[in-house]
């Protein structure tokens, strides 16, 4: 809307459009998706779309077959709606539509046929009939003229060269009339000023909102997405409890200073990061195919920015990013008995959110790539295996081979594993073994434990460090491609 109105013009403006459009009974429901939460109708759904486009009160409105999924009476509510704008709001509504019912046909004042890219007729709805006649093709009683229409000006594949005769004489007649250039001087006469040019730019200006703004708003729509999902909240709480509490029970208490609570702390330290890596990335690769036509056509009506769209996706993450981790690491880092310290506790729930945050870039990055939520599931598992396989426990760095090394250096989980090492063996001390007893590895102290693994004992700030570094890497670089999907969209849209 205008961005000089007020918030109470607003609201009442957007209270008239609901009554003009008969919404009021559905103003408080839920729109509804197709992933399977039910909403409003089908009609309902259509007329929205239009009450979203009319806020502004546009005097020319474009309606692409707005009766499409629709049984006959919800396709006659629609257009219904649609000649009740066109009459009692004096707007021009240009309208294609497929096949409509008599009592839908009716509703329009002029038609306009084409065939085979050339005009056939164009004027008032009850002067076709009459124009039809004159050629030689009457419409029989009792038939719908649309359909009539519709079948007179096909190209019928079995009878091709007839059928172009027959629209070769429609439009032939019609340029012959020259009812064309009459018209474009009736529409002309009826203009009640000159036609003049229009700076773009300011009426953009005019009807865009601020910076600030559009950035509340489309908070505002986030947060209350939602909140108008709290199962997803609830399931996603009841996860991290649940896999707290299994890992906590199944690495019970094997901390410690015993040799054989290294490798089982080792292990239970690399799962933490690929189960906080992996309970980000999921939800987070399904949110841009899911959004993306509504982002596309809000952008296109330039609603708001895409950095604002994406950094309000970024912050309604925030709680989560936060909440989440602190639960999990709060269960299980005292049930499987790591590093008493409070200092270490606290530094490795920081570690476990910024390695989750770099994970999480990374979902966006793989979200802002993909065409739909199922190849989004699908490729997800084959980028994310190959960077756990370079986390550092499977193999060594010293024997990654060239070609692949590269794929270390980006590793996410590498860089959180070595962080959790440190930060749990670094300056530890662990009882002392007879190595002809065992055939593990004899570890005096924590050094050795990091040593064996290949891990700079004084690498805790620089891979955390790099974490941040990733993660606004991945993030930035989802935002460049969503920025290159806009401009590559907008270059087609010119083309055509």
């Amino acid at each position: 809307m205008d961005n000089r109105l007020l918030t109470e013009d607003r609201l009442a403006r957007v209270d008239e459009v609901i009554n003009e459009l008969g919404l009021m009974k559905c103003q408080h429901t839920l729109i509804g998706s197709p992933t399977g939460v039910r909403g409003i109708s089908g009609g309902e759904m259509k007329r929205l779309a239009f009450a979203s486009e009319i806020l502004m009160d546009p005097p020319l409105l474009f309606v692409d077959e707005p009766s499409s999924g629709l049984d006959s009476f919800m396709a006659q509510s629609v257009v219904k709606s649609l000649e009740d704008m066109a009459v009692k709001a004096g707007r021009t509504i240009l309208c294609t539509i497929h096949q409509p019912p008599s009592e839908v046909f009716t509703m329009f004042n002029r038609l306009l046929l084409f065939s085979e890219g050339k005009t056939a007729f164009l004027g008032d709805c009850d002067a076709a009939l009459e124009y039809f006649s004159e050629l030689n093709h009457p419409c029989p009683p009792n038939y719908n003229p649309a359909d009539f229409y519709i079948y007179t000006l096909a190209i019928i594949p079995s009878k091709e060269e007839e059928s172009l005769e027959r629209v070769k004489v429609f439009t032939d007649k019609f340029e012959k009339t020259q009812q064309e250039q009459l018209a474009i001087e009736e529409a002309e006469n009826k203009t009640e000023r000159p036609m003049q040019k229009i700076d773009i730019k300011s009426a953009v200006d005019q009807h865009g909102e601020t910076r600030v703004n559009q950035f509340k708003l489309v908070m505002w729509r986030t947060w209350l997405t939602t909140k108008r999902e709290p199962q997803l909240t609830k399931v996603r709480l009841m996860q991290t409890l649940i896999i707290g509490l299994f890992i906590g029970l199944l690495f019970l208490q094997v901390g410690g200073d015993k040799q054989s609570s290294v490798q089982n702390v080792s292990g239970v330290l690399f799962f933490i990061v690929i189960q906080q890596s992996f309970g980000v990335i999921f939800p987070v690769v399904q949110v841009f195919p899911e959004e993306k036509a509504v982002f596309l056509r809000d952008h296109d009506n330039r609603m708001y920015k895409t950095w604002i769209y994406f950094l309000t996706k970024t912050i309604a993450e925030v709680p989560f990013q936060i909440v989440l981790p602190f639960v999990f690491s709060g269960i299980a880092y005292w049930m499987i008995g790591l590093n008493s310290s409070a200092e270490r506790f606290f530094i490795h729930i920081c570690i476990v959110i910024i390695t989750s945050t770099a994970a999480q870039s990374v979902g966006y990055l793989i979200s802002a790539i993909v065409p739909s939520v199922s190849v989004a599931l699908a490729v997800t598992p084959v980028i994310v295996i190959p960077f756990m396989l370079f986390g550092g426990l499977f193999i060594n760095s010293d024997d990654i081979p060239d070609y692949f090394i590269w794929l270390e250096y980006v590793s996410w989980i590498k860089y959180g594993f070595e962080a959790v090492m440190v930060n749990e063996f670094d300056g530890s001390v662990l009882e002392s073994c007879n190595q002809t007893e065992s055939s593990q590895p004899c570890f005096k102290d924590g050094q050795q434990v990091l040593k064996f693994y290949n891990i700079d004992t004084d690498s805790l700030l620089p891979n955390i460090f790099i974490l941040i570094g990733l993660a606004v890497a991945f993030r930035l670089l989802a935002y460049v491609i969503l920025e290159l999907i806009i401009y590559q969209r907008s270059k087609h849209t010119r083309r055509k």
